[in-house]
């Protein structure tokens, strides 16, 4: 039985990586000439199970826009295998849809559900997959046997020593939110720590290199300024999945003041520059003597 792939960005592409190609069904418009593109309904009649990787961008309200991922389901709704979604999305819009699928006429799906998160950044994705720290399997118990028993023993990937939760859909998505947003936090308070620690004539780097130790706080996202030499944190995820919770918590009337606040602190860390100062002009006087040695003999 061969495994499908919806969806070929970092995430699809990571994915695809760590198994043995010839097992492999992949769908998308942009998948390129090393891979032979299927359609849905190949991939449906011809797989055991879908990984779908398909993007949940921001809408202008900061909400999730889950449109093209409801437009998949809706593509696969008459499979009836396993659909294992990587895609991040709220909670309660992974529950409904959980509670449509089944082999009941009721529902609106076939399939049955799992959500595997991905903590995946898009320089280092297949790294990143190829070494995680944790791997988070949210369903119904069954299939997320299944997953853990036949999707996960044909990935490379899961070879490693990850620690493995088998957890219900909703809990794995909220997770997902929850890391993602608590590290853009841990990022802001670094940065603003690491301002305090100049102050006091203490280097930054140090501290964070003595804070790595302690498992309590992790080992990560101490970088100030990140990796794209800017201060704050940016990137395709933190600030689209923070928008998002942001969002629902202000649908729901439920106060994430905290959250909001930091938000708006790494708006100002983001607008500080960064660019290296632009060398001082050379005095008048040397400026001449410089144009007079480089000018151009003239010809007689």
């Amino acid at each position: 039985m061969r495994i499908g792939i919806i969806g070929y960005g970092f995430v699809g592409k990571a994915i695809a990586a760590a198994h043995d190609r010839k097992t492999l069904m992949i769908n998308d418009p942009n998948v390129l000439e090393e891979w032979e593109s299927y359609t849905i309904e190949q991939i449906v009649a011809n797989t055991g199970w879908i990984y779908l990787c398909l993007p949940t961008p921001s809408k202008e309200d900061g909400s999730c826009d889950t449109s093209i991922l409801e437009n998949m389901f809706e593509q696969l709704k008459n499979y009836e295998g396993i659909v294992i979604s990587k895609s991040t999305a709220p909670p309660k819009f992974y529950i409904d849809t959980f509670n449509n699928c089944g082999p009941e006429q009721s529902k609106k799906y076939k399939f049955r559900l799992v959500h595997m998160p991905e903590f995946l950044t898009a320089a280092n994705a297949l790294h990143d997959y190829m070494h995680p720290h944790t791997i988070v399997v949210g369903g119904k118990p069954v299939d997320n046997t299944f997953v853990l028993t036949h999707a996960i023993t044909s990935d490379l990937t899961y070879r490693t020593k990850a620690k493995i939760v088998s957890t219900d859909i909703g809990s794995a998505a909220a997770m997902k939110y929850y890391a993602n947003s608590w590290l853009a936090t841990k990022v802001v308070y670094n940065n603003q720590f690491a301002q305090w620690c100049k102050s006091q004539g203490v280097e930054w780097k140090n501290v964070a290199e003595v804070l790595k130790k302690d498992k309590r706080i992790g080992d990560t996202h101490y970088d100030v300024p990140g990796p794209d030499t800017k201060f704050g944190y940016g990137g395709a995820c933190f600030p689209k999945d923070v928008a998002s919770i942001l969002a629902t918590a202000e649908a729901a009337g439920v106060d994430m003041s905290l959250l909001k606040h930091q938000v708006e602190v790494n708006e100002q860390l983001r607008a500080i520059d960064t660019s290296p100062p632009k060398p001082a002009p050379a005095p008048i006087r040397q400026r001449a003597n410089i144009a007079r040695r480089v000018a151009p003999t003239r010809g007689k």
